[in-house]
């Protein structure tokens, strides 16, 4: 069994990895601030906790773990000792290659970490129903964690100046740790299963701190006594962030499903005979005079055809036109993959209208 020095020993090396990666990847700056001195000076530092725990032996004392999902089942376990994947390899293998995290007395608890005490214990599956909250949440943490590895923040630490000039060398640092492409924006199953799904909220505003440009163009500000010069802090707000995580945001929430104000294919005029492909033209000229966009098929062929292909390209309104609704200077409207039946050109236009001024 694992034992708490060796679960801290691996957190230690996890960190020392991470810490060399940096000075790897900044090894050979021309900065007169050496990064390696801020590495070297947090590797003693962690050294250092991982001493001081060392010279202080934990109890290694029989504790009692009860887990209420088996039947109140009670396993016997060592204090500081034994982990929650060793409680999940004792019930049963499959168990234990399906486990995500656990809940320890209430409190999410890491699969490898040491358990402190008496306890009620929880073996969380990834595929859990029950707990697809505490799943989803988890996922969508750990996710972040990874991701970051390859996210690079504009930052600033004293005389050393981290800015786009290190891109390049962050750039490959970050393509070595890249192992997951992320999934089709357009694909709402995928972002169930990472999670993205249940965590979005419609607050996705971002205020940000930004001690590196006042820097940079050397700001200054006179305080209260009116004598000192202080640095200012920049406030960001990002109300939709950038083009690319504004229409990200977008897409996930309409599904791929545009509303009319916003969509790129507001409407397609399908004509079911030849007879009728002057008449869907005039209806096309109508349609983009007042304003919109609108396509037209005149295609030879058949009619479920072209309404299923318009369909699966999200159009907002299929308006289909034959000869009766040459004849009566109407439209039949589908929308949703429903058949309104027919509508004037003049009570269509004014629809739009109102479904546009209304942001629908």
């Amino acid at each position: 069994m694992p034992s708490s020095s060796g679960y801290l020993n691996q957190v230690i090396d996890v960190l020392n990895q991470l810490l060399e990666k940096l000075r790897m990847a900044f090894s050979g700056s021309d900065h007169p601030y050496d990064i390696n001195q801020i590495i070297d000076k947090r590797i003693r530092i962690f050294q250092e906790i991982q001493a001081e725990q060392k010279s202080q032996p934990l109890p290694h004392e029989p504790i009692r773990i009860t887990l209420p999902d088996y039947n109140e089942l009670v396993k016997e376990g060592t204090k500081w000792v034994s982990s929650p994947m060793d409680i999940a390899q004792g019930i049963s293998e499959s168990l234990a290659a399906k486990a995500l995290i656990s809940s320890v007395n209430g409190v999410l608890w890491d699969m490898n970490r040491p358990l402190e005490g008496d306890c009620e214990l929880r073996i969380i599956p990834f595929d859990s129903v029950s707990d697809s909250d505490i799943v989803l949440d988890t996922l969508w943490r750990s996710s972040a964690h990874i991701l970051a590895q390859g996210f690079y923040y504009d930052a600033f630490y004293g005389d050393l100046g981290l800015n786009g000039d290190h891109l390049e060398q962050i750039e490959r640092e970050a393509l070595r740790a890249v192992e997951v492409m992320s999934p089709n924006i357009y694909n709402m199953d995928l972002w169930k299963t990472s999670g993205h799904a249940a965590n979005y909220k419609e607050n996705m505003f971002v205020f940000e701190l930004d001690f590196q440009l006042p820097e940079r163009f050397n700001l200054e500000y006179l305080a209260e006594d009116g004598v000192t010069k202080k640095r200012p802090v920049m406030i960001h707000r990002a109300v939709l962030g950038s083009v690319e995580r504004m229409f990200a945001i977008l897409l996930e929430h309409y599904k791929g499903i545009w509303p009319f104000w916003l969509s790129p294919r507001q409407a397609i005029v399908i004509s079911v005979k030849e007879n009728s492909h002057d008449y869907a033209k005039k209806v096309q000229e109508l349609i983009h005079e007042a304003g919109y966009y609108v396509d037209v098929d005149l295609t030879n062929r058949n009619l479920q055809s072209k309404i299923k292909e318009a369909s699966l390209a999200q159009y907002s309104y299929i308006l289909v036109v034959g000869g009766k609704e040459s004849e009566t200077n109407t439209v039949s409207v589908r929308v949703n993959r429903k058949d309104e039946g027919p509508r004037s050109m003049q009570d269509l236009l004014q629809h739009f209208k109102a479904e546009t001024e209304a942001f629908r």
